[in-house]
């Protein structure tokens, strides 16, 4: 058990904008140690919480060297609000790293994989009507879940400025998907310099992307989510929990669901009066997000049909 009780950096979202590739560069740097597991929440997990920060740091830093630097990514942590008050009062000096996507791109995203999993029957334009109306934009901004954060998760500028207003601005880096998908170099050799590590170091993987997009499986059974309801499957699930370890159990479900994903032929699209009625709700949010961040948002809400 290392003496070590804090966290160094976290890469806090957002959801669906390059996040697990962001992890999957750092976590080879060899002044960096991440954990097997890429989503691990603890502010955003009741049971973890519950348990304790030293539970915690016991439970996935335990082998941690602690002359390295430590880091999770959890994009849990630009999806529910309270979040950032709750990381100031364990880790006052910790630094965050945000990677954002066309909020568009991104919602279409977070709604493929819902379709994917059986969460979604909806199309995205019905979606988009429901989501669009004002009580339930509040709503999933207060109580997000399931399937009523498409919007929400990609108004940034909202979600980002109770960052700021618990964490001084040197604390906090934000990046583009773009920046990432483009320049990978660029953008892991500036993260790097943030964190006060080797900053000429180059990750063996970079640029290789972790995360495929489709709506449809290639084994539908094949989801730990749907299996662990299934009672008859306990005693085998008693015997896998007894013989793996936690960290592997996560390991091998998080492989396998990017192998089962049947990626899309084709590509994929928004139609350009959804983009439009989309645009006009993120504009004002785009506009708070590059005031906070003092960069200008790399991509248009405006396009022709």
């Amino acid at each position: 058990m290392s003496s070590k009780r804090v966290l160094d950096f976290i890469i806090i979202g957002a959801q669906k904008s390059g996040t697990t590739s962001l992890f999957r560069y750092l976590e080879t740097h060899p002044q960096i140690y991440m954990p097997p597991e890429k989503e691990i929440p603890y502010f955003s997990d009741p049971a973890r919480l519950a348990k304790g920060w030293d539970w915690y740091l016991d439970e996935f830093f335990g082998e941690a060297p602690a002359d390295q630097l430590w880091g999770t990514s959890t994009p849990h942590y630009m999806t529910f609000p309270g979040v950032a008050g709750q990381i100031k009062r364990v880790l006052p000096n910790v630094k965050l790293i945000a990677l954002l996507r066309h909020p568009i791109d991104r919602a279409y995203s977070q709604f493929r994989m819902a379709v994917r999993r059986g969460y979604e029957t909806r199309t995205f334009e019905q979606a988009v009507d429901e989501l669009l109306k004002p009580e339930v934009l509040q709503e999933a901004r207060e109580s997000p879940g399931g399937t009523n954060t498409y919007l929400t998760l990609g108004e940034y500028g909202r979600i980002l400025a109770t960052f700021y207003e618990h964490f001084a601005p040197e604390q906090i880096t934000v990046f583009f998907a773009s920046e990432l998908e483009n320049q990978p170099a660029t953008v892991s050799k500036s993260i790097f310099e943030f964190l006060g590590v080797r900053a000429d170091f180059v990750p063996p993987n970079l640029g290789a992307a972790y995360h495929r997009g489709g709506t449809r499986r290639r084994l539908p059974w094949a989801d730990y989510r749907r299996l662990k309801g299934v009672g008859f499957l306990d005693p085998l699930r008693a015997i896998w929990r007894g013989l793996v370890p936690l960290r592997n159990r996560k390991l091998f479900w998080y492989w396998l669901e990017q192998w089962n994903v049947v990626p899309d032929k084709g590509k994929e699209t928004v139609t350009a009066a959804v983009r439009r009625r989309l645009g006009e709700h993120f504009e004002a949010d785009g506009q708070t997000l590059s005031a906070l961040t003092g960069r200008a948002i790399p991509w248009a809400f405006h396009e022709q049909d």
